[in-house]
């Protein structure tokens, strides 16, 4: 086999731009990114046949070397404005001169040159444009505030370019991010910077003492230390003779001292923990070289912030100790809460992997061999000239912790956290939540998993917990703090716990704070005076379906109940037949969660839910495949409810349930809603899941008639049933 040319290397994406440092040659200074000159008329683009897109060009002066033509929204709905650029540069100038071979060799040849046009050819190169059409090509971009995309225009009359429509072609499958470093002109107008690639750098400490120096002298909404609590123990750094050594500290009968948290994954299982047996050592002396990565780099940090104390909880709680566990896990929320800053070891995913390593100089996967890292010159809306890198654009990264449970709470509770992710270091205080600048590069913009929490809740929520109240100039209503408290739980259940007995107690902290705020009381994760409401959460059926816990977490009727992540009915009409008569729970009383008794928000063994509304009798048959449901007739025959579907809460095989007797709870109408129910061994009935009943819910779709007169039956035997009074276990 013979060696591969630059063409056929294009062809086949084996064609390698390396390295990390942006590729700029003579022919990309030539291609000027400049929103300036662009119109101010606003206009769609509208799709034409075979995925082409046109605009209304004029055309360019001579010697012009780009002309911007219109600005414009898309997609038309979309929030951002962009524009579109038309370089007067056209393809074939680029191209070595030589009549022995043909254009397409010819570009292939310059793109060897220039990595730039090495991807245009490519782009080419796959649509199989004949060289007649390609003569008249020019290089078109779609710019939007961060964002670049590239195409090639084609004018409806090839002899004269840019008369008339021009068609933007197939634009290139990649989509770059627009970075400007802070002192260049394109900062301007540029949001995001290049990613700060040295963390632990002494500018990048300097940077987080001045934010956390700002968030405590000037930010008056930003919850401050009250100067009374601190955890039981911390790890204090002790200087002596210009040396720094670790002691763990107990801190009862002790002035009060600042402290920080640590926010973090243990991973795997910890090697270093204070146990009963090594609590003297500790507090003698911790031996630095024995810690971990993740604890050795927040000494570094506090010690850099000119903080001596820190709180680690596989250091300051007793591991082996189920009672000192208790008693520490009941008042983590304040240990997070009163802390000076929290440091978020966000990017690491396990305590051995550290968080203050170098970064990557691009978002992780954006330098592959068919990539490329340009450096294109940009002139600014003010008229100066700078440059832009362009990265491949990608998705933000969800990092580890950001898919923990504990972490939540920890997040929410901290009034400053000091955050160090994969792409970025972060502050975030409430007093910064509406700037875009506190960051050492990168974006100011969260990942949009849906455990992750938008910058937007997080504000709210510690907007609710400010120390002086709520702000009485944005007045929020009860059921805005309810709305807000489902959107907590939403989050919350879709991240991970190591123990799914923790359902509870890890969210404890934040439940406190919203029964403050409501003066409410709190059964087992839902509030009495919204229960009929919130008794139709439900599971959500995006997500895999997880199995039925081994332990009891709560009662039936309670999502924590279970394991997986669920959701909120919203807006939801309550049948005026549907009356909570009694709500209990018996809070754990074992020495394991023996704080929690005087916390009306810890763990419960038992709840039971009293209740009154119309009772359906029925059948379900289920298996892997399938799920019919019947319901029970006067004459005691069984009638199907094609208008009627439901939701298990598990995960279940079908066998523990085939042709199993249930009951159907009304417990909203019009748009009817319930529970479903099945007897226990003992007394009372327990929550299987959830149905609810519409004419869309009918699978036979051609008959609009036969949806009504299904929809109508089942609706008729819920009319029709009585009033019944159960007890939910």
């Amino acid at each position: 086999m013979g060696p591969v040319t630059v063409e056929e290397a294009i062809l086949s994406r084996e064609f390698s731009f390396s390295g990390d440092s942006p590729h700029s040659c003579k022919i990309c200074q030539r291609l000027v990114l400049d929103p300036g000159k662009a119109p101010t008329i606003h206009e769609s683009w509208s799709p034409i046949p075979l995925g082409w897109k046109y605009l209304l060009a004029r055309k360019p002066r001579p010697q012009k070397a780009i002309k911007v033509i219109r600005r414009f929204k898309y997609p038309a709905d979309s929030e951002s404005e962009s524009y579109g650029i038309v370089f007067g540069l056209k393809l074939k100038e680029i191209c070595l001169p030589s009549r022995s071979v043909s254009l397409w060799r010819s570009l292939s040849l310059s793109g060897s040159r220039c990595t730039f046009f090495a991807y245009i050819a490519h782009e080419l190169m796959i649509q199989k444009t004949d060289e007649k059409t390609f003569q008249g090509f020019s290089l078109l971009a779609l710019v939007t505030s961060d964002t670049v995309q590239f195409g090639f225009g084609i004018p409806d009359n090839p002899t004269e370019l840019l008369s008339g429509l021009i068609f933007f072609q197939n634009p290139s499958r990649q989509r770059y991010r627009l970075l400007a470093s802070i002192d260049n002109a394109a900062a301007e107008d540029i949001p995001t910077r290049p990613i700060n690639i040295h963390p632990a750098s002494p500018e990048s400490f300097e940077t987080s003492k001045r934010w956390l120096q700002t968030c405590l002298d000037t930010h008056a909404c930003c919850l401050k230390p009250d100067g009374k609590f601190m955890p039981t123990r911390v790890i204090e750094l002790v200087q002596v003779r210009g040396h720094t050594f670790l002691r763990l500290r107990e801190t009862s009968g002790r002035a009060w001292e600042p402290y920080a948290a640590l926010s973090y994954c243990w991973g795997k299982e910890q090697h270093l923990t204070t146990t009963s047996e090594n609590l003297h050592r500790h507090l003698t002396r911790i031996n630095m070289k024995d810690l971990p990565t993740t604890m050795r780099d927040t000494v570094l940090v506090i010690e850099k912030l000119g903080i001596r104390n820190v709180w680690i909880d596989a250091l300051c709680i007793l591991q082996d100790d189920m009672n000192d566990k208790a008693l520490e896990i009941a008042q983590m929320a304040l240990v997070y809460n009163q802390a000076t800053v929290t440091i978020a070891a966000t990017r690491a995913g396990g305590v051995q992997e550290g968080f203050l390593g170098d970064r990557r100089p691009y978002p992780h996967g954006t330098l592959q061999t068919d990539s490329v890292i340009w450096e294109l010159p940009y002139r600014s809306r003010a008229g100066a000239t700078g440059s832009v890198i362009l990265v491949p654009d990608c998705e933000i990264p969800t990092q580890p912790l950001d898919t923990r449970a504990w972490a939540f709470q920890e997040r929410l509770l901290s009034p400053r956290i000091l955050e160090y992710g994969s792409l970025q270091t972060r502050w975030k205080c409430q007093g910064t939540a509406e700037l875009d600048d506190m960051t050492d590069g990168f974006t100011n913009t969260s990942a949009s998993g849906k455990g992750n929490m938008k910058d937007s809740l997080v504000s709210s929520i510690r907007a609710l917990m400010r120390p002086n109240g709520r702000d009485p100039s944005a007045p929020i209503s009860k059921q805005d703090i309810l709305d807000l408290w489902h959107e907590v739980v939403d989050k919350y259940t879709h991240r991970n716990l190591t123990l799914s007995a923790d359902r509870l107690p890890a969210i404890a902290g934040i439940a406190k704070q919203f029964g403050k705020l409501l003066e409410d009381q709190y059964r087992a994760g839902l509030w009495m005076s919204n229960l009929a409401t919130e008794l139709l959460w439900h599971v959500d059926n995006t997500e895999t379906s997880h199995p039925k816990p081994i332990e009891y977490q709560a009662p039936s009727w309670s999502w924590a109940a279970i394991t997986g992540p669920v959701c909120f009915f919203e807006n939801v009409q309550i049948d005026p037949d549907f009356e909570v008569l009694d709500c209990q729970t018996t809070l754990q009383t074992d020495n394991a969660r023996v704080a929690f008794v005087t916390s009306k928000y810890g763990p419960v063994e038992f709840g039971s839910l009293r209740v009154r509304g119309r009772l359906v009798e029925a059948e379900l048959m289920a298996s892997a495949d399938f799920c019919l449901l019947k319901v029970k007739k006067e004459d005691g025959r069984y009638r199907s409810l094609y208008a009627t579907k439901m939701c298990l809460d598990e995960a279940h095989d079908g066998s523990d349930i085939l042709r199993h007797q249930i009951y159907l709870l009304r417990l909203s109408k019009p748009l009817v809603k319930g529970l479903v129910l099945r007897r226990n061994m003992g007394s009372g009935l327990s929550r299987l899941g959830f149905f609810e009943c519409g004419p869309n819910l009918v699978e036979d779709e051609n008959s609009e008639q036969l949806r009504s007169d299904e929809y109508q039956k089942d609706l008729a035997c819920f009319e029709s049933s009585e009033l019944s009074t159960v007890t939910i276990v």
